[in-house]
């Protein structure tokens, strides 16, 4: 079974050598290269040791506001005096050769801290009616009082974390109406010979089992709770790619699932049941019979950070109900023509202009915000007061942001102009503004050949000129033209 870490003292100190010898014959032999190596791991070390110090200072200040802990924190102190706890200049295996490897060094580490973690617990042991599986604990909220009354305000609030947890596309905390949906997040529970499902009952990850009835138990302040208002974890068509991640001591991996936003509880597991991880006390709490259980080693649920490709297809448009929104004309080019002459001339004139269309896709998902994207769809347009849509292409977009295309047109026509006459050709459009709601298939194909789909639903937003034509103005005679001469 896991145990907890253990307490190291301030003035431990370990170091560690290269290859799996005797000191003396390790120092004849060593070279340049060993000692560079036995540089590195021993620096790893010495962070990790440090690391687990500082984690021990926090813990033993919360420890200390108890006067009677401080006595048994002493007492206990005061007993490792003597023992290989003061001085440690190397390790070593059971039968006395130097430990060299990184990962040997840490093993026989990681084994003399449980056995003086077992040491401290002993009397615990004895004195605790516990389930011979399972070793309680009091959290460390537990040790402190006021902890509960200061933050239970903050606690029970209503269920208002989004709906949709951040990085993910489909994985969503869903009120629990009675029935569990067929995407519901679930472990196998082997030690209790049955399915729990991922709750959280105000911001506290639990486990839901129908044979528990329509509740949440979840771990909190050295007890067990339950809830009958409570939210279940869906990963609606399976789509995102879920794993369970190894964890020591209140370490997580990069994209673990939280319970709130603004939360510090994950979503944990160990060979026990479902729970919650706090990184802030280090542990695994465990909702078991009433009460609570902590361990440092666990599994957090989590999203796969590996790579994969996605695409947009079989967008279809809701044309009915698209938003259009027509804006005044604009010149968009305009041309003038002047005849000096005393006879009249006829010019042919070209109008050439560029005008931008926005487009715009948006998806209720936040985590495809920024993310560029192949999609194949058509591309709605304004003409003659209603949307179509083009054949389809394929292209890349960026989701959230404007795509910006060029549109050119062009127009060629011929005017007659009378003598000492200006006339004035214009091009003009109308700018409109298109929204219209669309649902599309987006596929997702992961690293390792994993491939899933799901069903999306958006807002195409447009803005184009919908409607361009030529205005040619009243000509009007030009100001202080010299006269003609008389026929």
């Amino acid at each position: 079974m896991p145990h907890s870490f253990v307490h190291l003292p301030r003035n431990t100190v370990i170091f560690i050598s290269i290859g799996l010898l005797p000191k003396k014959k390790w120092d004849s032999q060593r070279d340049a290269e060993s000692t560079q190596e036995y540089k590195e791991i021993r620096c790893k070390v010495k962070r990790e040791v440090a690391k687990a110090e500082e984690k021990t200072n926090d813990e033993l200040y919360e420890r200390l506001d108890n006067k009677e802990a401080e006595k048994d924190l002493w007492a206990t102190e005061r007993g490792r005096d003597g023992k290989d706890v003061q001085r440690v200049r190397v390790i070593k295996d059971k039968d006395g050769d130097v430990l060299t490897s990184e990962e040997s060094a840490l093993s026989r580490w990681r084994e003399y801290c449980e056995r003086l973690m077992n040491e401290e617990n002993e009397k615990e042991k004895k004195d605790l009616p516990v389930n011979p599986n399972l070793k309680e604990v009091h959290s460390p909220q537990a040790l402190d009082s006021r902890f509960l009354s200061q933050n239970t305000s903050s606690q029970l609030r209503s269920l208002d974390s989004p709906s949709v947890v951040s990085n993910t596309v489909n994985l969503q905390w869903v009120p629990f109406n009675g029935s569990v949906p067929t995407d519901t997040v679930s472990i196998l529970n082997n030690y209790a010979s049955r399915t729990d499902y991922v709750c959280k009952a105000h911001c506290e990850p639990g486990f839901y089992n129908p044979s528990k009835g329509s509740r949440c138990f979840y771990a909190y302040g050295g007890k067990e709770y339950y809830s009958d208002s409570f939210d279940i974890l869906v990963n609606r068509d399976n789509f995102e790619f879920l794993e369970w991640v190894m964890g020591l001591c209140g370490s997580l991996p990069s994209l673990a699932i939280k319970s709130c936003e603004d939360y510090d509880a994950f979503v944990g597991k160990n060979r026990y049941g479902l729970g919650k991880v706090v990184p802030k006390h280090s542990a695994f709490f465990l909702p078991w019979e009433s009460k609570e259980y902590y361990y440092k080693y666990y599994e957090v649920l989590s999203i796969n950070p590996g790579s994969y490709s996605q695409k947009i297809s079989h967008v279809v448009y809701d044309t009915c109900q698209a938003n259009l929104l027509e804006q005044p004309p604009e010149v968009l080019k305009i041309s003038t023509l002047d005849n000096y002459e005393c006879q009249s001339i006829k010019r042919t004139v070209t109008l050439e202009a560029t005008a931008m269309s926005d487009r715009r896709w948006d998806i209720q998902h936040s985590a495809i915000y920024g993310v560029s994207i192949n999609i194949t769809a058509g591309i709605p347009s304004f003409l003659s007061g209603s949307v179509r849509v083009s054949t389809e292409k394929t292209f890349i977009t960026t989701f959230g942001e404007i795509s910006s295309m060029p549109n050119n047109h062009s127009f060629i026509f011929e005017e007659t102009v009378q003598p000492n006459y200006s006339c004035s050709v214009k091009m003009v459009g109308k700018k409109v503004t298109t929204n219209v709601p669309f649902t599309a298939r987006l596929s997702r194909t992961y690293w390792n050949g994993r491939k899933e789909q799901t069903t999306v639903v958006g807002k195409y937003q447009g803005e184009e000129i919908g409607e361009v034509k030529v205005v040619v103005q009243r000509c009007e005679q030009i100001p202080n033209a010299q006269p003609c001469p008389a026929a």
